[in-house]
């Protein structure tokens, strides 16, 4: 979970650890602001899981429809790890497909 601290408006954005590892994005800033935030590893649990897909997925839609890269998003990872690993293995990329 990353929050900022500095400002508390609006909610949390959730992650999966290595989508926020592998994260890309530069951060730009407006003059004269300051960007803090905490990086919250929490427990794993169904509702937690459910954020950070659904964030991931919310991430991909908006990137796509910037035409920006997609490549750290979590969604992208299990298809690269699919395709690159077990390119003959239908049954585990259809649970990946089931999984999103």
């Amino acid at each position: 979970m990353i929050k900022n601290v500095i400002s508390d408006i609006g909610e949390p954005d959730y992650f999966f650890l290595r989508e926020f590892i592998e994260q890309k994005t530069p951060r730009h800033l407006p003059p004269f602001r300051s960007l803090m935030v905490s990086l919250t590893i929490c427990n794993d649990d169904q509702f937690i899981f459910k954020k950070c897909l659904t964030n991931s997925i919310e991430r991909t839609k908006r990137n796509l429809l910037a035409h920006k890269s997609i490549e750290t998003e979590q969604i992208s990872l299990l298809f690269t790890d699919c395709v690159e690993n077990n390119p003959t293995d239908i049954a585990r990329f259809a649970n990946v497909i089931g999984s999103i």
